[in-house]
């Protein structure tokens, strides 16, 4: 039996480096890629809880003289915006919301990046205010 004319079936090691060089290649090019469309989404989760309380802040305003100056588990309406508060439940891991400068005609709405968005340096904070003017640049929208 002649050794030379046996066929060997498999890979050599050079060529699962090759493919393993393409891999971490590939996969160094989509991760960031990935993250950043991660922390978009997020975005847009944190702009819908902002909507909501928003309406929630409208509809609360509705009966009491004042903008809810705190976030509860009930509309709470008090001698002033401080005393008010809002019933809004958003229960994101990614944000913290607050009301920031509550009057009888005026307030603004604040998310705060938290944990794992907390990361995102572009959009730290994203604010809404009650005409609809939103922050804190158009890139976070």
């Amino acid at each position: 039996m002649n050794i030379n004319n046996v066929k060997q079936k498999g890979i050599t090691l050079l060529e699962l480096m090759i493919v393993v060089a393409i891999i971490g290649i590939l996969a160094g090019i989509a991760y960031p890629s990935y993250q950043n469309s991660v922390m978009q989404s997020r975005r847009a989760e944190a702009h819908t809880s902002l909507f909501a309380l928003q309406l929630a802040m409208e509809k609360a305003r509705g009966n009491c003289k004042y903008y809810a100056g705190a976030i509860g588990t009930s509309n709470t309406c008090g001698s002033s915006a401080a005393l008010s508060s809002v019933n809004f439940s958003d229960g994101s891991d990614y944000y913290n919301f607050s009301v920031t400068s509550p009057t009888s005609s005026d307030y603004t709405l604040v998310a705060t990046a938290t944990g794992a968005q907390a990361s995102d340096s572009d959009c730290p904070t994203i604010t809404l205010t009650r005409d609809g003017t939103q922050g804190p640049s158009t890139a976070c929208w």
